[in-house]
């Protein structure tokens, strides 16, 4: 066996998004591969058959993008979503049994939300248009002819102006870029393709998530209907349904918080969805939710959080750099209606619960070991059910799972085994110490290759979020550390999500104060356990990550050397330049700029930039909207002004997403990451 080396990183396939056949035999997912000499990712189609080990087939050739697998209601093809033809999403339906896919095209490209209707005649996507009415004046005392800007922009045509008028707070997104006045709408359209689509919603709203009621009458999707200045400030979106022959729109339910993923019991008669109440503002675990359908002329109903007991959220907050990128968590009844299945998080592992709509929640996956299993996507279907997931553990890219209720899982995949097998990969210890307060903290420790018994240089990881979380899941990077001979220690402070809701919000109005000292008392049981040394420790962390390291190294000389990925570094400034800063800012931080000023200061790094006397490398890219790279700037230029060792590293036409980075931004990441931990804690 041999170290992992970057080369291994880019040669491992990442495995997501599930779909089971109606009659359960066959499991399609997406598989996406690197291709560095064109410098992005490619992804296709592949089908496993359940109950039959490493099954697994591609049945797209995987020369584009595809992705999201839907089985027909026949189970006799599949739709897709891909970018083979010109380069814009489009839909795809293929022959289950292989064959020529061919296009189903539609003006707008599809950004999501890909479903059948029940009778296999249409399929429902969403799209991003310009839904104003004619004569619509984009803002009062515009000059004559700015309708008609909007309108080209909007199509995609810059005309003779590139000027762009901007009237809402959210008008771009982090990983979307800017959509101006462009809104999330649902359409339909022929699945014969004979047909144009037909856009069934409308309005200045935002609409995502549609599924077909069992009769086809109605979709039920979330969506934010309010006025636009409470809709942006507020980000919420509510469950409503729509009836489909007139386009009539009805509200089903508010559950508080944010809505994704309905999915209809078999009667009809109700409606599962993941959802929070907003009751923790938006640190707000989701659960899953369940409401009664009485009808498209009935008054909006009052929902159920049927896990509300398990106090832990329905999600995949946990984070692994070799993942495919889910959009949340997703619901799904059994076929006889009886329960509900959905993936829990509880700490760092998933396990599959169900639930009778009026029961207690009871788990389905067998108890995880010490490596529990983790999980990346997840779906059921068929009689049973079949339950099918991704999912791996500390040393184990995921692979596909699939089960029945009572039965052991069957890996269906072997897609990385043989390349995995291969490598000599380092084992994690899970422990647990106590953090501020005598708090249960949790936290992972994987060794450097060769210093088996005795304290080795170490880097200390700070995840995301605040509020993802680290998990059994295997963590590629670190990896390659401790074959460069450096350790690694990554723990999940309060904050991070799998611990309760207690927990979870436990940050929040904090940032920089309990959780720092968590993360700090990691470091010393780490240290006394004799597993880091003291004298060689390094830092690390990504977004709020990147916050906490920048943070750090203005409370502390303990660390030899930093390294700040897409840092905050002013929250202030923060509040009016992040594409989420309002009402992200107005919780976490908390309150506005303008009246609370000093809270925001209070914990920026920027402020006590004269404490620094750690090393410092930032890793930046240039297109993010999450965290502006004026964040990483400011603090630059006020390191450097004070003479002090600060590194700006900028990557063109990055978001602040991660899986959005080119592979060769990929590998040069991680090479400047080795590189300069090498030097500052190896000399």
């Amino acid at each position: 066996m041999r170290a992992p080396h970057m080369d291994d990183y880019f040669a491992l396939r990442l495995l997501g998004e599930p779909a089971v056949s109606p009659d359960g035999s066959r499991i399609a997912f997406t598989v996406q591969t690197c291709d560095r000499a064109a410098d992005r990712d490619r992804s296709a189609i592949w089908l496993a058959s359940t109950g039959a080990s490493d099954s697994a087939r591609p049945l797209t050739a995987g020369t584009a993008r595809d992705r999201s697998p839907r089985w027909s209601p026949d189970g006799q093809s599949l739709a897709f979503i891909s970018d083979r033809a010109d380069g814009r999403p489009q839909i795809h339906i293929i022959p289950a049994d292989g064959g020529e896919a061919r296009r189903v095209a539609t003006e707008p490209a599809v950004s999501g939300g890909l479903v059948w209707s029940p009778d296999g005649s249409r399929l429902a996507f969403v799209g991003r248009v310009l839904s104003q009415p004619d004569g619509w004046p984009p803002y009062a005392g515009a000059p004559e002819g700015d309708a008609q800007r909007a309108r080209a922009q909007a199509a995609g045509i810059r005309g003779d102006t590139d000027v762009k008028v901007v009237t809402r707070v959210l008008y771009r997104m982090d990983g979307l870029g800017e959509y101006g006045d462009r809104r999330s709408h649902v359409f339909t359209v022929p699945a014969s393709g004979d047909g144009p689509a037909t856009q069934v919603t409308d309005g200045d709203f935002d609409h995502g998530y549609p599924a077909f009621s069992p009769d086809g009458r109605f979709l039920a999707m979330a969506a934010n209907r309010r006025p636009a200045q409470e809709a942006d400030l507020d980000n919420h979106t509510d469950l409503w349904g729509c009836e489909v022959a007139n386009r009539r729109m009805f509200l089903l339910c508010s559950p508080g918080g944010s809505v994704l993923n309905p999915a209809w019991s078999p009667d009809g008669r109700r409606l599962a969805f993941v959802a929070d109440d907003a009751s923790a503002g938006r640190t707000t675990s989701p659960g899953c939710w369940v409401v009664a359908f009485a009808g498209a002329d009935a008054p909006a109903q009052t929902p159920t959080c049927i896990s509300r007991s398990l106090d832990r959220p329905v999600s995949y907050p946990d984070l692994t750099d070799l993942r495919l990128h889910t959009v949340g968590a997703s619901v799904a009844w059994s076929w006889d209606g009886r329960h509900v299945y959905f993936p829990v998080f509880d700490q760092g592992v998933t396990a599959v619960y169900r639930a009778a709509p009026d029961g207690t929640p009871e788990v389905v996956t067998e108890t995880p070991g010490p490596n529990g299993r983790t999980f990346g996507g997840f779906a059921t279907g068929g009689p049973g059910p079949v339950v099918a997931y991704t999912g791996g553990d500390a040393v184990t890219p995921e692979e596909l799972f699939a089960f029945r209720p009572g039965e052991a899982a069957i890996r269906l995949s072997a897609i990385n085994a043989s390349h995995v097998a291969g490598l000599a990969l380092q084992p994690v210890r899970r422990f647990r110490y106590a953090g501020a307060d005598g708090w249960p903290i949790e936290g992972w420790f994987m060794p450097a290759a060769g210093c088996a018994g005795r304290p080795a240089p170490c880097v200390v990881h700070v995840h995301g979020g605040p509020h993802s979380a680290y998990s059994d899941a295997i963590q590629f990077t670190m990896q390659l550390l401790a074959a460069a001979g450096i350790a690694s220690l990554y723990v999940n402070p309060r904050g991070s999500q799998g611990y309760g809701q207690t927990f979870a919000s436990a940050c929040a109005g904090d940032w920089g104060g309990k959780d720092f000292l968590d993360i700090m008392a990691g470091c010393d049981h780490a240290v006394a356990a004799g597993w880091a040394d003291p004298d060689r420790l390094g830092l690390t962390g990504y977004s709020y990550g990147g916050y906490m390291t920048c943070w750090a190294v203005t409370q502390t000389g303990r660390f030899r050397a930093a390294l700040a990925g897409a840092p905050i570094a002013n929250r202030h400034s923060f509040y009016g330049t992040s594409d989420i800063g309002v009402h992200f800012g107005e919780t976490e931080f908390p309150g506005n700029a303008w009246e609370s000023e000093d809270g925001h200061l209070a914990r920026s790094a920027l402020r006590f930039a004269a404490r620094v006397s750690t090393p410092i490398l930032f890793q930046h890219g240039e297109a993010d909207l999450r965290c502006p790279i004026a964040q990483t700037e400011e603090y630059f230029v006020a390191l450097r002004r004070q003479g002090k060792t600060a590194v700006m590293v900028r990557y063109p036409g990055e978001f602040h997403s991660t899986g959005g980075h080119s592979p060769r931004h990929k590998q040069d990441r991680m090479a400047r990451m080795i590189a300069w931990f090498q030097h500052w804690l190896l000399g």
